[in-house]
Order: structure tokens, then C-alpha cells, then sequence
């Protein structure tokens, strides 16, 4: 992905020179150099900052593995991630090591990592050179060289020569890295140790710590019994998942970094929707399918109205002059703020404006019906609706018990040409009463929907014409509404289901779905609504 945006400040975290030192009996980590906060022109020849739009992983330490740190430059630390810009990752080799230790052996050792199921991690041995290094470079090019400096029993060192990471309102980033091995001579004379110590050393670079245990890829200490297990496998699948994280530690910046993750374009946008983020689901829900039908960012707000992360993503993403609906009591107040900034207002009061808005601009006949009241904070299959329903260019709305609520049946006054009701939820969720009430009215309805939401999810990622067969997914938890809903509208723009799962197990439904017809996608929310048990297993299914 390319930089869109200048970056908010000049300035970087610059990590101190790390070696990272695997001696046959144990490992050690030697800090070479103090942390400064230094200027992007002093940090000489490395590449411009690159950006990742998705939330950076956590930092742990668990049973499987550690992860190494980075600082960004508003203080917050996550975990060391290589940029998607820079993968494959290519490392070059010095003649001396390749005619010491081969190529095949090289290879074996850097490219240990590549083809884990669910992880976007690749490398390779990009060729031979000779410049006669003898020390890391912090120059931009990933190299493999014979360490000058190697004392003892040590085999191999890793480098991580500058990492700079710089953050966006909270929001992703920029980041680079730039990494080096160096060769010992020890490990140059014992050439059978090539492959484990080279794929040792390039988990570091990757961004993993040592681990205390042994027989592991890892572990502090070589082991000649040691391989790849299924813990190194998930710690790849952490930290370069085929499903990465969307997540703010509230629903107004999840919803940004929704935006910014998947609308990359600088001032690319006609239309933005801003919806009250925090009056109950059913608004938003309704917003979502509004959003995604006229293929619209949806951001979440209140009555701060575009300050912080609203205000920054809806100047990024929109272009002069955009049309911002207002969607519901606690935005509305924003017109003037919003027409300060040059762009122009619409306010969407309530659902049913909403509905009359898409209806003027699809025309559709057809109308999605899901489980109300309107009040209710938590609508599951709201969430899974909405993404289908903008896809198909028609509105979202609501019962209200036994009966369709009043808002529904005044939309349906209002245009008799819609025919065609998709309910979405089982009997218990949508009752046989509100479907014969639509019968009443000339309107043929089709059920979609199972005996709990995470089947009636599934059955809306079945309905005709929606989705494809294939495509990318977005998984939510399935009581966390406020992180599937930005989701659920990119779901609609883009075609791509939205899917429930409990926050710490993923549901064997759901993990069939995406083995057989996800081609990759986003986990939406924190670690809190999708744990990382569920984010890596999931991962682990998409091919």
C-alpha cells in the first residue's frame, strides 16, 4: 500500500542497535547503543515511512512465543511488525557466507518461515553480493555477512539496526525496519546448524523474542532437536495474520481505523455518513446499510461532533465540498461544525429517514426486516443484515415485538413499490406474525436466519446475490455491535459478509466458512471482544 497522508510529525522513535546473540549454549540480547528521539533526515539512507492500515499487534509473552517491542512516537508500545511494503522480506547474502555454508542450506534457513497457513509472512534470498561488510548496516538492505566481532561460542547475530514507528491519531501508522544477520565463525565450521540458526536469527528480525523453552525455533539455547511447532506457527499467524486487526479502545476510533484501513484514498469520498455511535444499535444499523449501498465510509460520532479521530479521518477521507449525513438526535447539532469545515450537512434524523434516503437513491424493492425494538442496544442480526442489505441497495428496518414498528410500517406507506421483505433471524427473533402482517400488504418474504445469530450470520452470507462465493470476511464478536458495524458497512461497499463468533472460541461454524470460502478480510474490535486465541484460529483457516 502506498502513503496517502503527510505524516502528523517529523520526528520518530529510533530504537536502540540491538544484537541479538545465539551462542550454541545460550543466547543472550546486547543493547549497543542509548535510545534517542531524533529527526527522520538524521536517520541516514533508510527508506521512506510505510504505512499498514491495521491496528498494530499487542505485545506478549505467552506459552508459544514473545513478541519483541516497539515504541511509537506518541509512547504507545506494540508489537515489532516488518510492513507489508517490505514483504517478501529480501535479504542478500555476502559471497564469503554463501561459498562457506551454500545456498540451499541459506535458504532453508531464511525462507524457514514462509507458507504457514494464515500468515502473510514471506522471505527470501534476494542474492549474492560482495562488499566485503563485516558489520550490520543500517543502510536499507537486509543482508546476511561474517560478523567481525563475534567472540566465544557465539553463532550467529541479529540485527535490528533502526526501526522507526510513527502513529496517526492512535490509528496505524508508519513503520520500517531494517534488519541484518551476521555469521560467526563458529557457525561458519559447523555448517549443519545453517538452516536453524538462520531461521532463529530471522524470528527475531520478524519480530519474535526468545522463548524459555527448549527443542524450539526460539528458545534461547541451540538444540539439535529443535523445529518448527505449532506455537511458531501462531506466533506468525499473530503478528502477520491473513485476518488483521481492527481495533480502538473506543467504537469512534474503531470505526476510524475502519475507514482508514480500507478507503486509502486522500480526499477520495462524495458522501460521508456520521452516525450517533451511542443511542442504541438500531440507528447505526440502519446507517451502515445507507453507507454501504452508496458505497460510503460510515464513522461513528456524538455530539463532540468532528473532533478527534472523527474530525481527522472525515478531512482525509473526504473530498472539498462532501456531503456528510447526520444520522440521528445526537449528531444532528453537528451541521454547523460540519459546514464550517466546507462540507455540506444532511441531516437523517432517525431510521426511517434514513430508509426514505436510500430508497431515493437505489430504488429498490426490497426491504430487510430484523429484530427491533428500536431501542435495543445489542442487534446481532442487525449487523449481519446490514452488509447484506446495502449490498443489494435496500434499507434496514425493525419490529417491534409481534409486529413490524411503526417506522417500518410509515416507510412502507410511503413507497408501495417495495414487494420483496428478506427477514433476517429465526421465528423467535422475527415471529410468523410480522410475516403474515407483510403478506397483508402484498409482500412476499423469504426467511434467513437459524437457531442462534451466529446461523442466522452464516444464512445472510447465503442469500442470493449478495456476496460471492469467494471473498474476503469480517469477523466480529457476537455481543460487540459497536466494533462489527463499521465493518458491516465496508461489508456492503465491498461485497464481503460480516460473521459472529464468541469472543474466546471460535465456533466450528464459522471456522468451516472461512476454510472453504474466505480469501482474507479483518477481525473488528480489540483483544477484549475477539480474543487472540479466536484472531490466530481464525487466521489459521484462511488459505
Amino acid at each position: 500500500m502506498q502513503t496517502t497522508t503527510a505524516p502528523t510529525t517529523v520526528s520518530t522513535n529510533v530504537t536502540p542497535r540491538t544484537k541479538l546473540i545465539r551462542r550454541l549454549g545460550r543466547s543472550a540480547i546486547v543493547a549497543a547503543a542509548t535510545s534517542t528521539t531524533i529527526a527522520v533526515a538524521a536517520v541516514p539512507a533508510l527508506a521512506a515511512p510505510t504505512i499498514d492500515r491495521w491496528t498494530p499487534p499487542a505485545r506478549t509473552h505467552n506459552a508459544d512465543f514473545v513478541t519483541t517491542d516497539v515504541p511509537w512516537s506518541d509512547g504507545v508500545v506494540t508489537s515489532a511488525v516488518i510492513p507489508a511494503e517490505q514483504l517478501p522480506l529480501s535479504m542478500v547474502v555476502e559471497s564469503e557466507v554463501a561459498d562457506r555454508l551454500g545456498l540451499d542450506r541459506i535458504r532453508q534457513g531464511i525462507e524457514g518461515w514462509n507458507g504457514i497457513p494464515g500468515s502473510r509472512f514471506g522471505a527470501r534470498v534476494a542474492g549474492v553480493v560482495n562488499t566485503g561488510a563485516r558489520s550490520a548496516q543500517n543502510d536499507g538492505v537486509h543482508r546476511v555477512f561474517v560478523d567481525g566481532r563475534c567472540q566465544g561460542d557465539e553463532l550467529a547475530w541479529g540485527y535490528l539496526n533502526g526501526i522507526r514507528a510513527e502513529r496517526r491519531y492512535g490509528t496505524n501508522g508508519s513503520y520500517t525496519i531494517d534488519g541484518d544477520i551476521g555469521v560467526c565463525s563458529r557457525l561458519l565450521n559447523s555448517p549443519d546448524k545453517t538452516a536453524s540458526t538462520l531461521r532463529h536469527e530471522l524470528g527475531h528480525l520478524l519480530g519474535l523474542g526468545h522463548i524459555d523453552a527448549s527443542c524450539r525455533i526460539m528458545s534461547a539455547r541451540h538444540d539439535s532437536c529443535e523445529s518448527m511447532t505449532a506455537g511458531d506457527h501462531n506466533a506468525v499467524r499473530y503478528l502477520y495474520s491473513t485476518l488483521p486487526r481492527l481495533a480502538g479502545p473506543t467504537r469512534t476510533e474503531t470505526a476510524a481505523r475502519t475507514v482508514y484501513a480500507t478507503r486509502p484514498g486522500a480526499n477520495a469520498v462524495a458522501t460521508v455518513v456520521l452516525a450517533d455511535g451511542f443511542g442504541g444499535s438500531a440507528l447505526p444499523v440502519a446507517a451502515a446499510a445507507y453507507a454501504g449501498a452508496i458505497d460510503a465510509p460510515l464513522l461513528l460520532g456524538d455530539a463532540s461532533c468532528t473532533s478527534g479521530s472523527v474530525g481527522t479521518e472525515l478531512r482525509r477521507v473526504a473530498r472539498p465540498g462532501a456531503t456528510v449525513a447526520l444520522v440521528g438526535a445526537a449528531v444532528a447539532g453537528c451541521s454547523t461544525d460540519v459546514r464550517s469545515q466546507g462540507y455540506k450537512p444532511v441531516v437523517l434524523g432517525d431510521v426511517a429517514a434514513v430508509a426514505d434516503q436510500l430508497a431515493a437513491a437505489r430504488r429498490s424493492d426490497t426491504l430487510f426486516v430484523v429484530r427491533g425494538p428500536l431501542g435495543d442496544g445489542n442487534l446481532p442480526d442487525g449487523l449481519t443484515a446490514a452488509a447484506a442489505a446495502g449490498r443489494l441497495g435496500a434499507p434496514v428496518l425493525f419490529t417491534n415485538g409481534g409486529q413490524l414498528a411503526s417506522e417500518t410500517t410509515s416507510f412502507l406507506n410511503r413507497h408501495p413499490l417495495v414487494r420483496r421483505a428478506v427477514i433476517v433471524g429465526g421465528e423467535q427473533a422475527v415471529p410468523q406474525s410480522v410475516v403474515d402482517e407483510l403478506n397483508r400488504r402484498g409482500i412476499t418474504s423469504t426467511r434467513h436466519g437459524g437457531q442462534d445469530r451466529i446461523t442466522t450470520a452464516l444464512a445472510v452470507a447465503d442469500i442470493p446475490g449478495a456476496f460471492a462465493p469467494r471473498s474476503a470476511v469480517a469477523v466480529a464478536a457476537t455481543d460487540k455491535w459497536a466494533d462489527a458495524i463499521s465493518g458491516s458497512a465496508i461489508g456492503a461497499a465491498r461485497g464481503w459478509p460480516v460473521l459472529l463468533t464468541p469472543p474466546h472460541e471460535l465456533d466450528g461454524r464459522v471456522a468451516g466458512f472461512l476454510a472453504h470460502r474466505a480469501t482474507g478480510g479483518y477481525i473488528l474490535g480489540g483483544h477484549a471482544a475477539v480474543s487472540d486465541a479466536v484472531h490466530i484460529g481464525a487466521s489459521a483457516q484462511v488459505r
